[in-house]
């Protein structure tokens, strides 16, 4: 949010949003984005209606989030953090479930009261359908690596990000869940790409 905002909690913004259906404003970085999908969630978790304003990627919507033009955005940790240390932003809770390393003073979005609020932006490796199970092996013994090195992991958090190294078993039940909830959310909300 804005400085500017009246809202001084995730309440008070929910509470609001109640009583007005439609008159917030939700910047986004584009129809179907994390940013656009994280606004979608927190409307059908907290019964509200935002108007959502896409815009072509982050770069383009902060400055209008920073003037008030749009009142609320969903954005990435890395790319809002510098605002809101730099007091141009009121962040009112991370997406993920639980606090991020790298920014470990603002609470979830689930700690504030909207219960079930998950979304977590992640990164993984992909290959061909057909790779050779050992490179596979080969390759996740060195992410892992990598990911668990402390001057790797230090410089992440840094930037916001909180590696979580994964087996490639594991990785790919993550995938197959996140497919599931998102295909959901979006069917539910008939979310049609421009």
């Amino acid at each position: 949010m804005p400085q500017s905002s009246p809202f001084n909690n995730v309440q008070e913004l929910i509470a609001y949003a109640k009583q007005n259906p439609g008159k917030l404003n939700v910047a986004s970085s584009g129809t179907g984005t994390s940013v656009h999908l994280s606004a979608e969630l927190f409307q059908t978790l907290t019964g509200t209606k935002l108007t959502h304003i896409p815009y072509k990627g982050t770069g383009s919507a902060l400055p209008d989030l920073l003037a008030g033009t749009t009142q609320l955005m969903f954005p990435n940790i890395p790319s809002a953090l510098p605002q809101v240390k730099g007091g141009g932003l009121k962040a009112f809770g991370v997406t993920s479930k639980e606090r991020s390393a790298g920014a470990p003073d603002i609470p979830s979005l689930e700690e504030e009261g909207v219960a079930g609020y998950d979304l977590s932006t992640w990164y993984g490796m992909v290959g061909p359908a057909q790779i050779d199970p050992a490179v596979v092996a080969k390759l996740n013994q060195a992410l892992q690596k990598a990911l668990n090195d402390p001057s790797v992991r230090e410089k992440l958090i840094s930037r916001g990000a909180d590696p979580a190294p994964s087996t490639s078993e594991e990785f790919e039940g993550f995938l197959k869940s996140e497919t599931e909830k998102w295909r959901n959310l979006i069917k539910a909300n008939n979310i049609q790409l421009d």
